[in-house]
């Protein structure tokens, strides 16, 4: 019988690396029970390929593949392009909710269910004059929106699975005012520990506000992939949230 392996809420953003870097982190950090490894676009322009989502399963000692794409197009093209990072590897994928309720359902169709589409709204990047610019509402406001969105598109699904949200630890107390059929899983970047650098990150919180406002993930990049010990900054974080990777 296989043991499951209790893991953290914690999932690298290794998005701005070359295959080379993570192959050395994941095997540095590959004890640590990490929740996860989220690959974004920018590997595959660097020649990485979708094939690098299969090859992390096995570099990493395990923990969930999170192809954050950011799909949005037409239903059709979402729907072939769930399928086919699904098939390479992706437990996890991300959607944009500007696709709208069409596009959402599509990704939805063409990954199996134990893939986890999750909807990107407000980026955590964009700031509150840019927010009013493009969507004429301030950043909550308009993640509240697109939260009532997300559920009406998964409540709709022909085969229902459990919605997931990405969003700014900001936005994590608006998920509990909505009427959620399925409570929703979420995943929060723009995470950052007491006095790190935020970088581009504008909408912020810290790791253990995160995890108390009830996220089921974070995510965390460049406070870990730049450190000189990424060990220690691991078990930092994990200090700062309360997790015992030795159990």
């Amino acid at each position: 019988m296989t043991i499951a392996i209790r893991r953290s809420p914690l999932i690298i953003a290794a998005d701005q690396m070359g295959r080379s870097d993570i192959l050395r982190l994941a095997h540095a950090l590959r004890d640590l029970k990490l929740g996860g490894w989220k690959l974004g676009s920018v590997l595959f322009r660097k020649g990485c390929g979708p094939e690098m989502l299969g090859w992390m399963k096995t570099e990493t000692g395990g923990g969930r593949i999170f192809a954050d794409t950011k799909i949005h197009n037409t239903p059709d093209v979402m729907k072939e392009t769930a399928a086919y990072l699904a098939e390479a590897g992706a437990d996890m994928m991300t959607v944009m909710a500007a696709s709208g309720i069409a596009g959402i359902r599509a990704a939805c169709d063409g990954a199996p269910e134990e893939v986890d589409i999750y909807v990107v709204g407000v980026l955590t990047t964009m700031e509150e004059d840019d927010c009013s610019l493009v969507f004429d509402r301030r950043p909550n406001e308009q993640q509240h929106r697109f939260f009532l969105l997300t559920e009406k598109a998964f409540k709709g699904l022909k085969d229902p699975r459990r919605p997931c949200l990405i969003c700014s630890p900001q936005d994590l107390d608006l998920v509990k005012i909505v009427s959620w059929t399925q409570k929703p899983n979420t995943a929060t970047p723009g995470v950052r520990s007491p006095g790190a650098d935020p970088h581009d990150q504008y909408r912020i919180g810290t790791p253990a506000h995160a995890v108390a406002s009830g996220a089921t993930n974070i995510i965390m990049g460049r406070q870990i992939t730049q450190a000189k010990d990424p060990v220690g900054a691991v078990k930092n974080i994990y200090e700062e949230i309360g997790f015992d990777w030795t159990r």
